[in-house]
């Protein structure tokens, strides 16, 4: 992308320089966000180029002249105007940042606050823009100083300490339907399978989408997805059949260093209704799981999908047992006067103030 839809740092005073990231420097990129606290599989760059969308990557570098702090931006729309927003399935959207090798931690704070300040000053100016971010992992106020207002949710994880009492949490009504599932797994003499093929499964996604009323605008560009997530080796497809070999049910794991992220299931029609077949899934994946060192992360319930917060989605996820890990959404919208100004006037102080 040029680099002349970019603020630069005269017109927004901004103290350091945001260099946009060319193709040839994703791969530096990329590395910085594996190995840094926080960092996530979507928000890679391999990740952004296999949805075949509009991206950027803005980046600050250290006087060393390696990567310190970066923000991956992802061009799409948002009722019919140009935004900033995360990619299909990437239920975390954000910048990444290292935090500085510093005794005090108020100088620390400082140094990162004007890092991400920087970052989000050199954004492209768009109507409406949204990040989604773990809250563990984030320091508000750049955000705020910017114009973004803050939103709370959560999510569940099943964390790999717990891989020998997670099942011990689970709920009754849980535990009453896995028994029924096994029942129902005899009856249609079913095997499971885990490997890495994608267009078989397809059809189950975009079969309980439309029984669910999900927008899957973005099934166009699964497939392309898929094979960059099979060569990078972060993904699997989890797969149960019935005894003439149909398939039944299905799911989609993507990890990175930390997490395998649930992000995608699915189910034949013709079993779809009064069926626990599908939570039969979700053992093995957790084991896998852990078994890799990894958190299962149960990412489809985070602000990017919007779920009520007493949906049955939403109930079936904590009747695993996971842990509640708090997760922010920030969003702003420029087409509001009032937050407009907050943006070019206030936001520009207060960052003054921070050198």
């Amino acid at each position: 992308m040029n680099n002349w839809i970019f603020y630069n740092s005269e017109e927004k005073a901004s103290p350091l320089s945001v260099e946009v990231l060319a193709e040839d420097q994703y791969d530096a990129w990329d590395h910085f966000v594996a190995t840094t606290p926080g960092g996530t599989v979507f928000q890679s760059a391999w990740w952004h180029k296999a949805w075949q969308g509009e991206f950027a990557i803005l980046a600050l570098r250290g006087h060393d002249g390696d990567i310190v702090a970066g923000l991956p931006l992802n061009f799409g729309e948002v009722l019919g105007v140009r935004a900033i927003t995360a990619p299909p399935l990437s239920p975390i959207s954000g910048p990444v940042w290292r935090v500085p090798n510093h005794p005090s931690r108020a100088l620390r704070r400082k140094i990162v606050a004007m890092r991400i300040g920087s970052l989000l000053m050199a954004c492209p100016r768009v109507v409406w823009s949204q990040f989604v971010m773990l809250t563990d992992h984030i320091d508000l106020s750049p955000f705020m100083w910017n114009g973004y207002e803050a939103q709370a949710s959560q999510n569940i994880v099943i964390l790999r300490e717990e891989s020998d009492v997670w099942q011990s949490n689970i709920s009754r009504g849980h535990l009453k339907k896995l028994r029924k599932a096994l029942h129902e797994w005899e009856y249609h003499g079913c095997t499971l399978e885990v490997h890495q093929s994608f267009e078989e499964v397809l059809p189950l996604f975009k079969e309980t989408a439309s029984s669910k009323g999900f927008n899957l605008a973005h099934s166009s560009r699964l497939l392309n997805w898929w094979r960059a997530v099979r060569a990078k080796g972060s993904g699997r497809v989890y797969l149960i059949r019935d005894r003439e070999g149909s398939p039944l049910c299905s799911a989609v794991l993507v990890l990175d260093s930390t997490s395998a992220y649930y992000l995608l299931g699915g189910m034949s029609e013709k079993i779809r209704r009064n069926t626990n077949l599908g939570m039969l899934l979700f053992k093995p994946m957790i084991e896998d799981s852990h078994r890799m060192g990894l958190n299962y992360d149960l990412e489809a319930i985070t602000p990017s999908r919007l779920v009520d917060l007493k949906s049955g989605l939403e109930q079936f996820f904590l009747g695993w047992g996971g842990s509640i890990q708090p997760v922010c959404r920030l969003v702003r919208d420029l087409s509001n006067p009032l937050n407009r100004l907050w943006n070019e006037k206030h936001y520009r102080h207060l960052l003054g103030n921070l050198i």
